[in-house]
């Protein structure tokens, strides 16, 4: 039988000796190598912009449901992958909530609802997306930051049109205060995790070099003066 010390925490050389059992056991499926990737896959959380990582995930989002337009909240990615090997691990890292994809029809006015919520509450970060090219003042307030949003063609979003939209069952349930998703129709769990349809993607393509896109214009950033 352990000891337990009278504050009811175990001594510290048996918690050491526990955690050090379960990272060896744990090691063999954390170290496991599912891909690589040439530049570092960059995230915040809390950032007012579309990182990499953002992209690139909801990008394979949109790719893995055939959906018109993906959605993921910012704090949904813990942080960053660096140049180099990913592994199971540095996945848990990025994704440890265990998010499945949800899939559910909304108007183009109900998704302009999700890029006014993403874009207005800077605690939350900003909201990651694919499928749309947003152009917004990051000056102006929350009703009137939105200059102008279309499809990847260039076709303008359609408020009264039909989009099959994905996200994750965090967003999809009003987490974040993303209540808009719940107007929706046809709402449908995958019941896919979010970080499996990234691991079979690497399996399928192990090394990735992705760059950022210009599907998020800020104009207040893009009237930054060139550094010297």
């Amino acid at each position: 039988m352990i000891s337990v010390a009278t504050d009811g925490a175990l001594p510290d050389p048996t918690v050491a000796a526990i955690v050090s059992k379960a990272r060896q056991e744990v090691a063999p499926v954390n170290n496991k190598l599912v891909g690589k990737t040439t530049v570092n896959l960059d995230h915040d959380r809390e950032g007012q912009g579309s990182s990499l990582l953002g992209q690139w995930t909801t990008d394979r989002m949109q790719e893995a449901t055939a959906a018109d337009i993906a959605f993921q909240n910012a704090g949904g990615l813990r942080t960053g992958i660096p140049a180099g090997d990913i592994t199971l691990g540095k996945l848990y890292e990025v994704l440890p909530f265990d998010n499945t994809l949800v899939t559910v029809e909304m108007t183009g006015a109900q998704i302009m609802k999700v890029l006014q919520q993403g874009l207005s509450n800077p605690k939350l970060g900003m909201v990651q997306y694919s499928g749309l090219k947003v152009t917004w003042d990051s000056s102006l307030p929350a009703d009137r930051k939105i200059l102008g949003v279309t499809l990847p063609d260039g076709t303008p979003l359609a408020a009264d049109r039909s989009y099959k939209v994905v996200t994750n069952d965090f967003m999809a349930g009003g987490g974040d205060g993303f209540t808009m998703f719940r107007e929706g129709k046809n709402m449908v769990d995958t019941y896919i995790p979010l970080r499996d349809i990234l691991v079979d993607y690497l399996r399928e393509n192990p090394l990735v070099s992705p760059s950022l896109d210009d599907r998020c214009i800020d104009i207040q950033q893009a009237k930054l003066p060139l550094a010297a």
